[in-house]
Parts: structure tokens; sequence; C-alpha cells
């Protein structure tokens, strides 16, 4: 949905474009599609989502220390328990 909103979004910037440049700068009709266009700028970048998360990034590496635990634990002793079905599976 947040997609459909962006293009929305894009083509009402795209169509005050056209007009923006379709009038003389010194208009007030100009300045007004200015202030249009720099408000659209800042709903957009609020709904654009972030392409990092710091969560993910720590719940990753949370779960590759335990794996190296697990891995340098098996290198010196046998590994009879069931831990391995605690891990939680990549959803």
């Amino acid at each position: 949905m947040k997609a459909k909103k962006t293009n929305k979004l894009a083509e009402l910037k795209d169509k005050l474009l056209d007009y923006a440049l379709s009038i003389s700068p010194e208009t007030k009709e100009y300045k007004e599609t200015m202030q249009l266009l720099t408000e659209l700028d800042a709903i957009e970048s609020k709904t654009r989502r972030s392409p990092f998360s710091w969560d993910t990034l720590l719940l990753g590496l949370f779960h590759l220390l335990g794996i190296f635990v697990i891995v340098a634990y098996e290198q010196k002793h046998v590994f009879v328990s069931k831990a391995l079905t605690f891990i939680r599976k990549a959803q």
C-alpha cells in the first residue's frame, strides 16, 4: 500500500513540476507550487521505508554469535543434548 501512495505522490509531484515549468517564476502561483512541492517532499521522506534496521542487525549478530559458540563447543566436545532444538529458525 505504501508503494501506491509513493507512486501517487510521485505523479502529483510530476504534475506540479510540469505546471511550475509552464508559468513564470515571478508569479504567486509559482511560489505556491514550489511550497507544495516542498511539502510533498517532506511527506514522501516520512513515508519512505528505512533501508536499514538496527534491530534486525542486532538480532542477526546475536544468532551468528550463538552459532559460533555451538560450533566452537562441538570442535572439542560431543554434542549429545537437544539444545539445537531451542535455536529459532529464520522466519
